[in-house]
């Protein structure tokens, strides 16, 4: 029989054992935290990797909006430039027409002024003939010699005289007439000739104006077509930088991966066995703490 000293005996193996099982225990502490940390670790990187993600994606769209809207002004531009275009390509017409029809009215009112001036000078002239003639017709007969018969009298003495009145009134009426008739188409045509000129200048004005305007705006989307595109230029670096970023984030998951899925799927079975392990330990200390060994017969 042992008796007493066997626990004394055994000191340092229960020591040894107690040992063991804080190993055990700190071994266990470990892959919790292990295992903890591994799913932390990817919870927070997968939770990132999905923020730049959908960053990338609002971005992309942001992109593709700004092209879209550029595309949209580079359109208009065009429009406004080929309406542009046009405007003046009609201003030119007109003023090609406006110049073609003064000219015209310029030697119409050249021919008409001629006209009037040759009448006046013809009345005039057929108003100092008959002039002249009254103040033949107005002449005293010739006297009579005495013994001697008397002259006949000149035959335009006669009725025909007055005839001749008569057609001095007609012909210088029919040129009065005339001339006035010229006279009320030369300003007939004259307010005509200002009428399309106001006309004229008043289209010329407003299609000037006009083209100002789409010149303004096409300015104005030129500058916003510059910011659109410098915003797009900041965009796809922010995505270049954000891409990077995703790739560092989705590395470091590869990386940690195998530890990681080993901590994870081992973890559980690793616990277990660590466990009875531990109980296993615990059963022995207890048994040799309390041992005592009696004599065989």
């Amino acid at each position: 029989k042992l008796g007493d000293a066997a626990p004394a005996h055994f000191a340092k193996v229960i020591e040894a054992i107690d040992k063991m099982i804080a190993t055990l225990g700190e071994q266990e502490t470990t892959d919790l935290k292990n295992k903890e940390s591994c799913e932390k670790a990817r919870v927070d990187d997968t939770r990132e990797a999905i923020t730049i993600s959908r960053a990338v994606d609002e971005l992309s769209e942001t992109v593709m909006r700004l092209k879209a809207e550029i595309e949209e002004l580079q359109a208009q531009i065009e429009e406004k430039k080929e309406e542009i275009k046009e405007t003046q390509e009609m201003l030119k017409e007109a003023k090609q027409n406006r110049e073609d029809e003064n000219k015209e009215w310029t030697a119409s009112d050249k021919d008409d002024e001629d006209a009037a001036a040759l009448i006046k000078d013809a009345t005039a002239v057929l108003e100092e003939f008959y002039s002249k003639l009254a103040l033949v017709q107005r002449r005293d007969p010739p006297e009579a010699v005495a013994g001697e018969a008397p002259p006949p009298p000149p035959s335009t003495w006669e009725g025909g005289y007055m005839g001749k009145k008569d057609e001095e009134g007609g012909i210088v009426a029919i040129l009065a007439l005339v001339r006035e008739d010229i006279i009320k188409d030369r300003a007939t045509a004259k307010q005509a000739e200002d009428d399309a000129e106001a006309k004229y200048q008043k289209m010329k004005t407003e299609a000037e104006a006009q083209v100002k305007t789409l010149e303004g705006e096409i300015t104005e989307m030129e500058g916003s077509i510059g910011s659109k595109e410098a915003d797009v230029e900041a965009a796809e670096t922010d995505i270049s930088g954000k891409k990077d970023e995703l790739g560092v984030v989705m590395k470091r998951i590869k990386d940690a991966q195998p530890g990681c899925d080993f901590v994870t799927v081992n973890f559980e079975t690793r616990l277990k066995a660590r466990q009875v392990e531990k109980d296993g330990l615990v059963e022995a200390k207890a048994i040799l703490s309390g041992a005592k060994f009696d004599e065989s017969p």
